[in-house]
């Protein structure tokens, strides 16, 4: 998955209740080697992140994943997307006397749970009353003692799936990755609702408040993930093959190639070349050893462009 994010990397490996952490800025290959993953105890579940931000500033503090302890025991949770009502759950938590090391949501949620934890019998209540008050687009995996926790927001707006290796469960942004360990698709985690995967298998959970209508975000199938995943049962590939053939039915032309611009934008070139009839060719050439442009800082975008693609 490292095509979700570039910026920094974490694996948090749960050993009886005892965790222990490798995160860093940089790439997975980067952060991490033999002597790097020696530090990480053995254990059966185990959280990782890749980090995408939309902003210049990069701080450890923000890496993932994040463990916290609190009265009634330790979670290291890892998330993708944005909590909208951001500062105004801060400002409560801070209120109650929470203390923040950074602005990422994965420690604002940490908290959320962590509160909630302490006004109910158990962790699986504590998610699904945070799930009722965090508002906006997240997928989620928390790491308990005994246990793992995947939640998805009520309007699908992040992927989340759960896949099968031998006799273990997965939780994964894309399928691909259950692909890559030789695992068993099962489903993805449907809006507004917690899975619990634990010695007895996978247990499903509906949040309180649903959404009359779920809103994926399009930019899933258009750039962020994989085209070999399948997201809300629509292949990532052919979703982009299609989108050049409809691009053609709204926009034809007469021209001598159709040039799609790498990685992404290839599949969907190829569509509208299916489509015309115009032949399919390469007019790009991508340096793969830039960083890609999309969530850095706009004083950064154009260098990068200029260095990372080329005709």
């Amino acid at each position: 998955l490292q095509h979700r994010g570039q910026e920094s990397a974490g694996i948090t490996v749960n050993c009886n209740g005892e965790f222990s952490t490798v995160k860093e800025l940089g790439m997975v290959s980067e952060v991490f080697n033999e002597k790097t993953l020696s530090r990480l105890k053995n254990g059966k579940i185990a959280v990782g992140h890749v980090r995408y931000t939309s902003c210049d500033t990069l701080d450890r503090a923000s890496n993932q994943p994040l463990v916290l302890r609190y009265k009634e025991g330790s979670i290291a949770i890892a998330s993708n997307g944005s909590i909208t009502n951001f500062p105004e759950i801060r400002t409560e938590l801070e209120r109650g006397g929470a203390i923040f090391q950074s602005n990422s949501n994965a420690e604002l949620m940490a908290y959320v749970i962590a509160s909630e934890r302490c006004l109910t019998d158990n962790l699986e209540d504590a998610v699904l009353r945070s799930m009722d008050k965090l508002k906006g687009a997240y997928s989620t995996v928390i790491c308990a003692p005994s246990r793992l926790i995947g939640m998805r927001d009520m309007y699908g707006f992040r992927p989340l799936c759960i896949g099968k290796v031998k006799n273990s469960y997965v939780l994964s942004s894309e399928s691909c990755v259950i692909d890559s360990l030789g695992g068993t698709f099962v489903r993805d985690v449907e809006p507004g609702e917690m899975v619990v995967i634990d010695e007895d298998g996978f247990h499903s959970y509906k949040a309180r408040f649903t959404a009359e209508q779920t809103s994926f975000c399009l930019f899933e199938y258009v750039y962020v993930a994989r085209p070999d995943s399948v997201i809300n049962g629509v292949s990532v590939h052919q979703a982009r093959f299609k989108a050049g053939e409809l691009l053609y039915k709204e926009y034809p032309l007469d021209a001598d190639i159709v040039c799609g611009v790498p990685d992404s934008g290839l599949i969907a070139a190829e569509g509208y070349a299916s489509a015309s009839g115009i032949p399919f060719g390469m007019g790009f050439m991508k340096n793969k050893f830039i960083p890609r442009g999309a969530g850095t800082g706009k004083n950064k975008i154009k260098r990068l462009m200029q260095t990372r693609l080329t005709a």
